[in-house]
């Protein structure tokens, strides 16, 4: 079951590191205390030799610990902050390759950029406030009050009344910084979408000269988050405000109580030097305690966020493993109906039997169902009615793995990742050999125009198959899936970017190996149908 991600537990990811830091924080913490006691303690001793000499050598020896312990505390806390962060992003990519696909599709992806980087990112600045620094004023700021109150009972309640009461107002601005801070980050997703959209269809911006309104619409959001942002940073600096006034008034307390006390003889000038040099451990801590809270609030923001995702709903087929049996029919689906909405019928109750060695063909106008009957066996849509049974076994009752473990699925719109040409064949079978690839393409029918590249199989290709022409990336996609050579091919509009030549030569490839393999082609190019093939229309069930 997926755990929610809260304020506490996210620093919890590695305890004994997070131990390991509060422990030599407080000894660092302790070490400065002292400092500023035996300071103090010089100005009593003056005249007196050897006190002066034992309390330098205290002095030293806290020097040394202080700066030491400081060392190894930023070391750890590094360590600690990359990796919360590495566990989270794992956990996102883990959690988004594997969330249900329709789900997916209704995401923003701007949005899960931003959750990538500025969510985590944003958690990782929260660790390092809190670890780092808040921990250590906390005790820092209880020790000194603790001490100043063995020194002067008064003294000490006056530091804490005049040191604490402005927190409440502070944590009122924070609150509506939160709600700030969510709409700036809503906002800064839409502008990410936007620039995410533009770069991906950049030829299609330049084809119609739409450059500056794609440009000046994501100018429009950045402007509108930058208006929020200044937001932000206007209660930011109420709360840095609040705290310069809050250490004047803190100081002005201890001058004037403290000075109070030594005209009276009740301290000595030198305990009064302490309590000064004490009083910035109190003032200290309450200067950093707003953008503390203010760090926090935002982190609230940035968890409700990443929490959208880790917590997405999974593609929630059965637990059982999908076994190849030896089975008359390989593929059947059973009064499936599917629809994305209750006014817009997809598939009703359509009925399919599919044998061994079978290949067959799905005709039908555009929206009639056929591209979601091939996503409905690959597991990708699981909200239909009616049942799919894959070897006499039912999908609901099976795990996906071993669903997408028999398939080879070439989609519709083809995508290559930006890299080699062989990583994007062997993608699906990484220990593949260099003779397997060449084998699978000269099956695509692209091995001699991939051998006359300058650097043949090793040529580099730009994202989303930027550099090869639009058959080439069909054709390697074909390849990809006769790499993975599983016994079910789900082939989504396979030949729409291919000239004559090379659908006959795919067709041809498709008969050769499709002889123990189920076979299911998507098409609305009837010409390279045979007359002896089966054929499934779907024109009839499209609603008039």
């Amino acid at each position: 079951m997926k755990k929610k991600l809260n304020l506490i537990n996210v620093l919890l990811f590695n305890f004994p590191l997070i131990i390991s830091s509060i422990i030599i924080s407080c000894i660092v913490t302790i070490c400065n205390i002292q400092l500023r006691k035996y300071s103090g303690n010089i100005i009593d001793q003056i005249g007196i030799v050897n006190e002066i000499h034992y309390t330098l050598i205290r002095i030293t020896g806290c020097i040394f610990i202080l700066v030491t312990g400081s060392f190894i505390n930023k070391y750890i806390l590094k360590r600690l902050i990359g990796f919360t962060c590495k566990q989270l992003l794992d956990k996102l990519t883990y959690s988004i390759s594997n969330c249900n696909q329709a789900w997916l599709n209704n995401q923003n992806n701007g949005d899960a950029i931003n959750t990538f980087t500025t969510d985590v990112n944003g958690v990782g600045n929260y660790i390092n406030r809190i670890v780092g620094i808040a921990v250590s004023d906390a005790f820092l700021f209880f020790i000194t009050c603790i001490l100043i109150f063995k020194i002067n009972f008064y003294l000490a309640i006056l530091l804490i009344i005049s040191s604490t009461i402005p927190v409440f107002v502070i944590n009122i601005s924070s609150n509506l910084l939160q709600k700030k801070y969510k709409t700036f980050q809503e906002i800064f997703s839409n502008a990410n979408k936007t620039l995410h959209d533009t770069l991906s269809n950049i030829e299609l911006v330049k084809a119609y000269s739409i450059q500056v309104n794609s440009l000046d619409n994501y100018s429009g959001k950045l402007k509108q988050s930058n208006e929020y942002n200044r937001t932000l940073a206007k209660l930011e600096s109420l709360g840095g405000a609040i705290s310069i006034l809050t250490s004047f008034l803190t100081v002005l307390v201890t001058v004037g109580y403290g000075g109070w006390l030594v005209s009276n003889s009740y301290i000595t000038i030198g305990t009064f030097f302490t309590i000064l040099m004490l009083t910035d451990y109190i003032i200290d801590p309450i200067m950093k305690f707003s953008n503390t809270i203010f760090i926090t609030k935002k982190t609230k923001v940035n968890i409700e966020r990443l929490n959208k995702y880790l917590l997405a709903p999974c593609e929630n087929l059965g637990n059982k493993e999908l076994v190849q049996i030896d089975s008359k029919i390989v593929l059947e689906m059973r009064n499936v109906s599917f629809s994305y909405n209750e006014n817009d019928i997809i598939l009703n109750e359509f009925n399919l039997k599919i044998k061994k060695g079978e290949h067959i063909y799905i005709i039908g106008p555009i929206g009639s169902g056929k591209s979601s009957i091939l996503k409905i066996i690959a597991g990708f849509l699981q909200h239909y009615k009616g049942d799919v049974y894959l070897y006499e076994q039912n999908l609901k009752e099976c795990n996906i793995e071993s669903l997408r473990s028999i398939i080879s699925f070439v989609t519709q719109d083809v995508f290559l990742f930006s890299g080699t040409i062989y990583d994007n064949v062997s993608i699906v079978k990484p220990n593949s050999t260099k003779e397997d690839i060449e084998e699978v393409c000269k099956l695509a029918g692209i091995h001699t125009e991939i051998v006359n590249m300058e650097k043949g199989y090793f040529t580099n290709i730009g994202e989303d198959g930027y550099g090869i022409s639009g058959g080439q990336k069909q054709r390697l996609s074909l390849a990809r899936a006769f790499l993975a050579n599983s016994p079910i091919f789900l082939l989504d509009e396979p030949y729409s970017a291919l000239d004559i030549k090379n659908k006959e030569h795919i067709k041809k490839t498709l008969s050769k190996i499709g002889k123990n393999k189920v076979i299911i082609t998507v098409t609305h190019d009837t010409s390279i149908i045979d007359d002896n093939s089966r054929v499934i229309s779907l024109e009839s069930l499209v609603k008039g």
